[in-house]
């Protein structure tokens, strides 16, 4: 596996960046073979170090399409026969923090902040390291059990911020924290919207930026302007380390375009060291 090449010197930093939760995920062809009955054995893999389970609805396939007809939000969406009648896991630390997404077309793993329960973010590193390691132990059962390993078709990586304001019962200023958004006078209750970016490189669209901005509550009732930002996309191949490529890359246009869109107000405020 390729070494990580550690942190761009340029890309900006912050002291305390408002990171509530940061994703990394794959999506990988169909496992032959893989049925229900196995994902007992899929828990063991991480049960030592995520001990708690909880199910949710299974995400549908999505596909980054690029051609003469615009994207739809979120990407293009494909669903091929019956729908299959399996879960998606949540495998859940002890401390709450971490997280892993199982189904058997995609592995996500979480970091994220969880109410009331402390934590200061890790830092991309850490994540990006225990997706790595996570990510192998699945790989490496499935080459043991079914005689193939995952074939990634698309990655992703996510950053979701939650910005407050002074007051813990006013929404936060947009103009103060945003550098697009502005309302003037107006008392705004409440917005949200979103715009995407295609990604090229030197053999074109490979990827999109998605960004959404949207006005909150937290479970507290405090309202807070949320900002998620996605790449999503067709890494350049199926290993490990061209996901893991996919990802750094990823992370960097994040950092870069959310830089772009919040104010030198806030970088002062989230102590911006570069």
């Amino acid at each position: 596996m390729q070494q990580y090449p550690g942190r761009p010197e340029q890309l900006p930093d912050f002291e305390s960046p408002p990171i509530n939760e940061v994703v990394l995920g794959v999506q990988f062809e169909p496992i032959p073979g893989y049925h229900l009955a196995h994902l007992t054995e899929i828990w063991n893999l991480f049960r030592k170090r995520y001990s708690k389970v909880e199910y949710q609805p299974p995400l549908p396939p999505v596909f980054e399409a690029f051609g003469a007809r615009p994207a739809q939000p979120g990407g293009v969406s494909f669903q091929f026969g019956p729908p299959f009648d399996h879960p998606r896991c949540w495998f859940i630390s002890e401390d709450w923090h971490e997280l892993i997404q199982f189904q058997p077309t995609r592995f996500l793993f979480n970091w994220r902040q969880v109410d009331g329960r402390g934590g200061e973010y890790p830092r991309y590193e850490s994540v990006r390291g225990s997706f790595s390691k996570e990510f192998q132990e699945l790989d490496k059962y499935c080459r043991s059990t079914f005689g193939s390993g995952l074939q990634v078709n698309q990655c992703e990586i996510t950053y979701i911020n939650r910005i407050y304001g002074a007051s813990p019962k006013e929404l936060p200023n947009a103009h103060e924290w945003l550098s697009f958004l502005r309302f003037d006078d107006k008392k705004i209750e409440g917005y949200g919207g979103g715009f995407t970016e295609v990604l090229r490189d030197e053999s074109g669209a490979h990827a999109r930026l998605f960004t959404s901005v949207n006005s909150a509550a937290d479970n507290r009732g405090h309202p807070m302007i949320v900002v998620d930002l996605t790449v999503r996309g067709l890494p350049k191949g199926e290993g490990l380390d061209q996901t893991l490529e996919f990802m750094d890359q990823g992370r960097n246009i994040i950092v870069e375009s959310f830089t772009k869109i919040t104010t030198s107000y806030a970088h002062k405020r989230w102590g911006r060291v570069k």
